[in-house]
């Protein structure tokens, strides 16, 4: 199996990859399915159950995803030491994103631990990460400019997070989505947590107002 690169939140030079700068051999890859948060009520004098799962936000919502990669080291002893101490260094107890080389389009993000190592001669260990629920475009951001233009449809494209954009005006401008009407002072940036994002092709009115107006918001992916 190839191996796995982390990279830094802050300085995106800051990376290493597991067999190009380790030169460790992945021998097991797990990638976590995030668990459904369910809420089933069972009434003793009904058939079946309830199922309000998706009663509040009319989606579901999912658990942290565990990822594990089992790596082992087979070159020189005498160097398995100062590796280590600097895998750890690198890993152990950081926030980082994570690029699978067989899902090219995103990464992960999450809190990565690094195990005891086993073996003799052959050392092993597991990496582990608590990531957040979503997997997110390598691209980045959503980033949508449009000119405020009364009556104009502004189209936001979504892949399956339920998301808030923010808002960011150049002027006063009055908006609808979803059949309740927002309106902004001035320029600015600003977020309303009832304007939320679903899958597909969001339809944004314009109602009035001048200027521009852009939306930012970060699509995720199961």
């Amino acid at each position: 199996m190839r191996g796995i690169e982390f990279v830094s939140l802050t300085d995106e030079t800051f990376r290493r990859h597991t067999a190009d700068d380790w030169d460790l051999v992945m021998i097991e890859k797990i990638i976590g399915t995030p668990v459904v948060k369910e809420k089933i009520i069972d009434l003793a004098d009904r058939d079946g159950v309830l199922d309000h799962t998706e009663a509040l936000t009319g989606v579901p919502a999912y658990e942290t995803r565990e990822l594990s990669f089992a790596f082992e080291y087979l070159d020189a002893i005498e160097d398995w030491a100062d590796l280590f101490t600097e895998i750890r260094n690198f890993l152990h107890g950081r926030r980082l994103k994570i690029h699978e080389p067989d899902d090219p389009n995103y990464y992960y993000l999450g809190r990565v631990s690094v195990s005891d190592p086993t073996g003799g001669r052959v050392k092993a260990f597991t990496v582990t990460v608590r990531a957040d629920t979503w997997k997110y475009p390598i691209t980045g951001e959503t980033v949508i400019t449009e000119a405020v233009r009364a009556s104009e449809t502004i189209i936001l494209p979504n892949n399956w997070r339920p998301v808030c954009p923010t808002i960011t005006t150049t002027g006063a401008v009055t908006f609808e989505f979803g059949g309740a009407n927002y309106s902004i002072a001035g320029a600015g940036s600003f977020r309303f947590p009832r304007f939320r994002l679903g899958y597909g092709a969001n339809e944004v009115k314009i109602v009035s107002g001048s200027g521009e107006i852009t939306f930012t918001y970060q699509e995720g992916a199961i």
